[in-house]
C-alpha cells in the first residue's frame, strides 16, 4: 500500500509540474511570455518568437477627462474709467462803474469720459457787500437750477446743480453755464469754488480739480483811441476816429466790454485862420453822424448819438471828420483829437481817453518833409498813375493845396498844378493866383 501510495504521489507530483511550469514562465522576471502565435503582443510592446522586441509599446498617460459641454452666458459690461484731468472752471469779469453788470463763464474742460459729461454741481462763495448776482443761465442740454438769488446774495453762497437731456453727454471743453455779476465796489473779488462735482451719463464720478473766479471792480476805464488820415470810399481826405483798446487803468490790460456804447463826446482843437472842419461823416456799426459845433474859443465839440447792436471792438470807427488845411504853404499845422468819455450801457457808465492825440500837417509837404519843392508835385502825380499807394503820402498835405468844394478835398492832378505855378511864383504861399 505504500507503494501504490509512492507511485501516485509521484504521478501527481508530475502532472503538478506540467501544469504549473507554463505558468512559471509566464510569470518569471525577464522574460516574457508568448502566445501561441509566432509574433506575441503584450503590454510591454511586439516580440518575434524567440523573444526579441519588436515594437515597444508607448507609455500610457493619464485617462483624458472628457470637458463638459459649454454653457453661453452673456459678456458682463465693462464700465469706462473715468479720464482724469478734467477741471470745473470760474471765468472772470473786469467791470466798471457800480451798476455795471457782466457774465462769469462757467466750464467744464477737458471732459474725456466716453459716456461725456452728464451732471455738474458747484457751490461758490462770495462776498455779497462786493459782488451781487444778478442771474444764473445753464446753456442747452443742460436743465439748470440754483439757489434762490435773494439768500444767495444774503449768505454769500450760490449752489448750481445741473443734469443732461441727451444721450450720449458733451466732451472736451464744455460750456455750462453763465452767471450775470455786478461788481458793488471796486478791486478784484474771488468767486472760490467750495464744491466741484462732475459725472458722465452713467453716474460714475469724473475725477477733476477747480479752478477759481473772480471780479474785478473798476471806478472808470480808459480808451485808447486810433486816430488816422486816409482816404473815404468817394476819395474824400477824412480823419478816422475810433476805439483801439478799452484798458483797465490799475494793470494796463485790455478789456473786453460788456455793455453797448450809447453816447461819446469828442473835442477837435484846429488853429484858427490855418485850418477848418467842413463837417462830419458816419461812423463804423451804427454811429451817427457826429455834430459840430464851434465855440469862439477855437475848439471844435463832437457830441454824437449812437445806436449800437454789440459791445465795441476795437478797430470800431466811432466818427470821420471832414478836415481842410487853409494856411500858407509848409505851414506847421497842429490838430488835436480828445476823447473825453464815452457812455456806455443803460447806468451810462463814463470811460476815459488815455491821451490826446496830436496829428502835424503841412500844406504842399506831399513827402512829409518840413518844406516842400517840385518832386511834391511829382509824387502826386505818380500817385494818380497808380505809382504810389496814398500810404506813401501825407493825404491831407497834398489834397488842400487844391480846394474841391464844401464836400472835401480830393488828390488830384490840379494839387500838382498850383503847387509847380506857386513854386514858380505864380501863386502866393496860400496858393491864390496872382494878379
Amino acid at each position: 500500500m505504500f507503494r501504490l501510495g509512492l507511485k501516485s504521489l509521484v504521478f501527481v507530483a508530475s502532472l503538478a509540474v506540467l501544469l504549473v511550469f507554463p505558468l512559471l514562465l509566464l510569470e518569471a522576471p525577464g522574460l516574457p511570455a508568448r502566445s501561441a502565435s509566432t509574433q506575441g503582443d503584450t503590454a510591454a510592446g511586439r516580440y518575434d518568437p524567440d523573444g526579441r522586441v519588436l515594437e515597444p509599446s508607448p507609455t500610457p498617460g493619464p485617462t483624458p477627462t472628457p470637458s463638459p459641454t459649454p454653457i453661453l452666458t452673456p459678456t458682463p459690461t465693462v464700465a469706462p474709467t473715468p479720464a482724469a484731468g478734467a477741471r470745473l472752471e470760474l471765468g472772470t469779469v473786469t467791470l466798471a462803474g457800480r451798476s455795471s453788470r457782466g457774465n462769469v463763464e462757467v466750464w467744464a474742460r477737458n471732459i474725456r469720459s466716453p459716456a461725456g459729461l452728464g451732471t455738474f454741481e458747484l457751490s461758490v462763495l462770495f462776498d455779497p457787500a462786493r459782488i451781487r448776482i444778478n442771474a444764473v443761465v445753464g446753456t442747452p442740454p443742460f436743465a439748470v437750477t440754483s439757489t434762490a438769488l435773494e439768500p444767495a446774495n444774503a449768505n454769500g453762497r450760490l449752489t448750481i446743480a445741473a443734469f443732461i437731456t441727451v444721450w450720449p453727454g458733451p466732451t472736451g471743453d464744455v460750456l455750462l453755464g453763465t452767471i450775470n455779476v455786478t461788481a458793488l465796489t471796486p478791486g478784484i473779488h474771488s468767486l472760490a469754488l467750495t464744491t466741484a462735482l462732475l459725472s458722465d451719463t452713467q453716474g460714475l464720478p469724473i475725477p477733476g480739480s477747480a479752478v477759481h473766479g473772480s471780479v474785478t471792480g473798476l471806478e472808470k476805464l480808459k480808451i485808447r483811441k486810433s486816430v488816422r488820415v486816409g482816404l473815404d470810399e468817394d476819395g474824400v481826405v477824412v480823419i478816422f476816429i475810433g476805439i483801439s483798446d478799452i484798458i483797465n487803468p490799475a494793470t494796463g490790460e485790455q478789456v473786453l466790454l460788456q455793455k453797448n456804447i450809447k453816447q461819446f463826446r469828442g473835442e477837435l482843437l484846429v488853429p484858427s485862420g490855418s485850418a477848418a472842419m467842413l463837417g462830419g461823416r458816419e461812423g463804423g456799426d451804427g454811429f451817427n453822424v457826429p455834430v459840430l459845433s464851434r465855440p469862439a474859443s477855437g475848439a471844435s465839440s463832437l457830441p454824437a448819438a449812437a445806436v449800437k447792436a454789440k459791445p465795441p471792438l476795437p478797430g470800431t470807427t466811432l466818427a470821420r471828420l471832414v478836415p481842410r488845411l487853409t494856411g500858407a504853404r509848409d505851414a506847421q499845422v497842429d490838430i488835436t483829437v480828445k476823447l473825453p468819455s464815452l457812455i456806455a450801457g443803460d447806468d451810462e457808465f463814463e470811460m476815459e481817453e488815455d491821451a490826446p492825440t496830436t496829428i502835424t500837417f503841412r500844406r504842399g509837404a506831399v513827402r512829409g518833409r518840413p518844406h516842400s519843392d517840385a518832386s511834391d508835385a511829382l509824387f502826386i502825380a505818380q500817385h494818380r498813375v497808380g505809382m504810389l499807394d496814398v500810404s506813401q503820402l501825407d493825404p491831407l498835405n497834398a489834397a488842400s493845396i487844391h480846394h474841391d468844394g464844401s464836400g472835401g478835398d480830393r488828390i488830384s492832378m490840379n494839387d500838382a498844378l498850383f503847387l509847380i505855378q506857386q513854386i514858380v511864383g505864380l501863386r502866393d504861399t496860400s496858393f491864390v493866383l496872382l494878379p
